[in-house]
């Protein structure tokens, strides 16, 4: 809008997306230009008589752009605001998400005469450029969103993991440690904390703990060989040094 206006010297813009929790109506997003007071907290109801017959609402109905001067339905018929501000004609374009139409943006001119077809393609590219640009901003904060729902759901796995009675040591594929409980580090008679192995390679934990085991060359190779049969295994004895057995 600012871009719009200042560059393009129209005297009013501003871009408006549909809301989710109120059906039909369209909320403002982005404004430059005058009347800057009116448009703070501007919220259409396509269904208001002021609303439904004009730009916004033809723009949202038909999914292309549309061009209304004062002068094809007379002064007394020509939008409140449009009035207020000044301007013959309002060029309205919509703007797309996923192939839906999810709001619109307006160019306001003084002139009662339409717009130029130069002008009007060049307004075309400018909506298709903000529709990527809200494909991409949507697609952003919904990975945003995961991410942080993943890392909740992390710390409440952790969580559950850390006051487990055995001992859990979890690795991920670039072979570095992503977490560690109080009880593995006993297990192993570690000094270090369960923080402190975090982000550590395997060959690391390996060098740590082999002297717990009662025979660390035979656990050594029994570990290769499960890792190498990628399988789980369970319900399996391990020898410890001190004659403990887990």
């Amino acid at each position: 809008c600012r871009v719009v206006v200042d560059a393009g010297a129209y005297p009013v813009c501003w871009a408006g997306l549909l809301t989710k929790d109120l059906p039909q109506t369209l909320e403002l997003c982005a404004h430059a230009g005058r009347g800057g007071d009116s448009y703070q907290a501007l919220k259409l109801r396509l269904a208001d008589p002021s609303v439904s017959a004009g730009v916004t609402a033809a723009v949202l109905r038909s999914g292309e752009p549309v061009v209304q001067m004062m002068s094809e339905g007379g002064e007394e018929n020509w939008a409140p605001h449009a009035r207020q501000l000044g301007l013959g004609a309002l060029h309205g374009l919509p703007l797309h998400l996923r192939g839906q139409v999810a709001g619109v943006i307006v160019i306001g001119l003084d002139a009662v005469d339409a717009f130029s077809n130069a002008e009007m393609a060049v307004f075309e590219e400018i909506a298709k450029e903000l529709s990527l640009g809200l494909e991409r901003l949507r697609a952003r904060k919904a990975q945003e969103v995961a991410e942080k729902q993943l890392q909740a759901n992390l710390r409440r796995f952790q969580a559950i993991l850390a006051s487990e009675h055995a001992g859990v040591l979890v690795i991920d594929k670039t072979e570095h440690v992503q977490f560690c409980n109080a009880t593995f580090c006993r297990m192993f008679d570690l000094v270090e904390a369960p923080e402190q192995l975090i982000g550590l390679s395997s060959t690391q934990v390996n060098d740590k703990t082999r002297m717990a085991f009662a025979n660390p060359e035979r656990e050594r190779k029994r570990i290769d060989a499960i890792l190498e049969r990628d399988e789980p295994v369970d319900v399996e004895e391990i020898s410890i040094s001190r004659g403990r057995t887990y």
